[in-house]
């Protein structure tokens, strides 16, 4: 897997390499050995393949002329919302995660408005 500089950035950070020591499966490795799978390997998987299938849309919206399109920034959006969605279950012992558990959950924010911007100088400040 390749991926983007942007993407690189936020996989270096502490908090996703936090990832590297979820288990995803839980005990599952006692059944079968071989199904060790962690939330970081999850989450790489997940970014690329959302990667791969907004770079198929593209693809089918352009070949039939579609109105529809996707750009650079909605993948840029999609795929670190991708990298990103498990990073949220690691922080519940900080004083962010106290503070995403006590948000209503009946709220939605438009998609792109926690990951415009660089999460990880955001997450500092609020610490």
């Amino acid at each position: 897997m390749i991926f983007e500089p942007y993407l690189v950035k936020i996989i270096n950070h502490p908090y996703f390499q936090r990832l590297r020591h979820i288990k995803q499966l839980q005990g599952v490795e006692h059944v079968y050995p071989g199904g060790v799978h962690t939330r970081f390997s999850h989450s790489l998987g997940v970014c690329f393949l959302a990667g791969k299938v907004l770079d198929n849309l593209k693809r089918t919206f352009e070949t039939e002329k579609s109105r529809h399109d996707i750009s650079d920034f909605d993948k840029k959006c999609v795929t670190i919302a991708a990298l990103c969605h498990d990073i949220v279950v690691t922080l519940g012992q900080t004083r962010l995660g106290i503070g995403l558990k006590s948000l209503n959950p009946r709220v939605t924010l438009p998609p792109c408005t926690l990951i415009v911007m660089d999460p990880f100088p955001s997450i500092r400040e609020v610490e």
